[in-house]
């Protein structure tokens, strides 16, 4: 319990505090939970917890989890995500104690209900954290984690963070006075977005407001679809319209889900050939590489040619980009992708000939993602749910140089599901390969010779787009050697026969 001596010399001290409410009525995000692991940097960083409130109060304090090497100074900021205002900012007093350290404000911050903040605490070196800690929302009283875009860091002191890892816990918290100490009123909650139109299999994040001392977490549902703790919906593959719900202890809300019907499918088979790979047919993505699969390469449109067929080529040049999940950084590579614009595939053969890069460090792929991801990819921005569906994955040829070099990966990632086969191939020779997908069955082709079969429930049934690349570096394509680039991967064409 808090203390507080109080002389007539200390009446200026007395009247900052009488602000702050009963302690009964306080509130941190984080109880029970500590840290895991400790970690270490060449440099100082921020480090920061997004969260919400159900209803309307005020934040009086920031905290942060110590290690035992942490020193230095630590300086508390609390910002709103929308605009990334910045609306306090604090410097924590020395302290040689671990575990919580707490520091209130000049002046209570008061937060609407419903709205996301970001509280962050710098450190100069070391930090507690617990990897993935952030990937299920914590609750505590009327205040909530989110789900997503969670754990976030930046390298420059003072400015408002971006990069995340895996969701990552760094433990910032605040201490939190709800309007009127304990809430009361009749609970209420408001969800959104009221109504919204969507495409099949095509996701919707909902969120809730509460008022009125109604306390989450909200539990969801929904008439069709399905919907998960956090909020986030798919829509089903079929229907016209649906309710989402969302409810907590004495209130409920329920928005409209319109469903878009698919366009009737062609009265006959029709071939497309692609020799010409161009707009608006196709689109040539102009970002960072998967930064997630540690790639080191930044996606340019001037390494995709046209003039003959496809060309990706990939080089030994360093560059500078940046995307939704990584802020503008430098690489040692430059390489390109090429994708469907807006076409999607749906059962059928695909067909196309090529050939593939083998030079270490390489990761070429002519893969498919789940339409639900496609305007994601072109700006590589937040997140799309892979590998579960509809956001599921089918390589039909990868070849990953730094775990399987000499062979041509063909597989499905779908939920829990990642079967498939690796046939040995001369990869710097033109081979014809064709992908045939039908309902429940997968089977591939390499010159006519079937090389691989996935059967089951779990095949994907859901639309999808088209990518073509050469990845550098990452998972697979390992340690590059620059003294192999460039490297290129030719396609001659592409047939799709529904």
């Amino acid at each position: 319990m808090l203390r507080y001596k109080v002389s007539l010399f200390s009446l200026p001290l007395l009247l900052t505090l009488l602000w702050v409410a009963p302690l009964s009525a306080q509130q941190s995000i984080f109880t029970t939970q500590t840290p895991q692991s400790s970690g270490k940097n060449n440099q100082s960083r921020e480090y920061g917890t997004v969260f919400a409130s159900s209803i309307s109060g005020q934040i009086t304090a920031l905290r942060y989890w110590k290690t035992s090497s942490d020193s230095g100074t630590h300086t508390g900021r609390l910002w709103r995500v929308s605009d990334q205002a910045l609306l306090a900012t604090v410097t924590f007093s020395s302290s040689s104690t671990t575990g919580w350290q707490t520091q209130s404000l000049s002046a209570p911050v008061s937060i609407t209900a419903g709205t996301q903040y970001l509280v962050t605490v710098s450190t100069q070196r070391y930090y507690g954290y617990t990897s993935n800690g952030l990937g299920s929302v914590i609750t505590n009283g009327y205040l909530s984690t989110i789900v997503g875009n969670n754990g976030l860091y930046g390298t420059t002191i003072g400015a408002y963070p971006t990069q995340t890892n895996k969701q990552t816990n760094y433990f910032r918290d605040v201490v939190f006075v709800p309007s009127g100490g304990t809430g009361g009123g009749t609970p209420t909650i408001n969800v959104t977005p009221d109504t919204v139109t969507l495409n099949f299999g095509q996701q919707q994040q909902f969120s809730a407001a509460l008022g009125g001392g109604a306390s989450g977490p909200v539990t969801w549902s929904a008439t069709c679809g399905a919907i998960n703790s956090s909020g986030l919906y798919t829509a089903p593959a079929s229907g016209t319209s649906c309710g989402v719900t969302g409810q907590v202890t004495g209130a409920s809300d329920t928005s409209t889900v319109a469903l878009n019907q698919p366009p009737p499918p062609p009265a006959t088979n029709t071939t497309t050939y692609y020799y010409d790979f161009r707009e608006p047919e196709w689109h040539i993505n102009n970002r960072t590489a998967d930064t997630t699969n540690n790639e080191i390469a930044c996606y340019r449109p001037g390494q995709v040619s046209m003039t003959s067929g496809l060309v990706i080529t990939a080089i030994y040049q360093t560059n500078t980009c940046s995307s939704g999940i990584s802020p503008s950084q430098q690489w040692p590579y430059t390489s390109g992708q090429i994708m469907w614009n807006s076409r999607s595939f749906l059962y059928g053969t695909l067909e196309f000939r090529a050939k593939f890069p083998t030079g270490q460090g390489t990761w070429p792929a002519v893969w498919m993602h789940g339409v639900v991801c496609q305007e994601y990819f072109k700006n590589w921005d937040g997140t799309c749910g892979w590998p579960t569906p509809p956001a599921d994955e089918i390589d039909v040829a990868e070849v990953a140089s730094g775990l399987f070099p000499g062979t041509v990966n063909q597989q499905i990632h779908s939920g829990s599901h990642n079967d498939g086969c690796r046939p040995t191939v001369t990869l710097n020779q033109y081979h014809t390969y064709q992908f045939i997908w039908q309902p429940g069955s997968l089977t591939w082709k390499i010159d006519g010779n079937t090389t691989c079969t996935v059967t089951g429930s779990y095949v994907p049934s859901n639309p999808m787009f088209l990518i073509i690349n050469v990845a550098v570096g990452g998972i697979g394509g390992g340690t590059p050697n620059p003294s192999v680039f460039p490297q290129s991967l030719f396609v001659d064409y592409i047939k799709i026969t529904p």
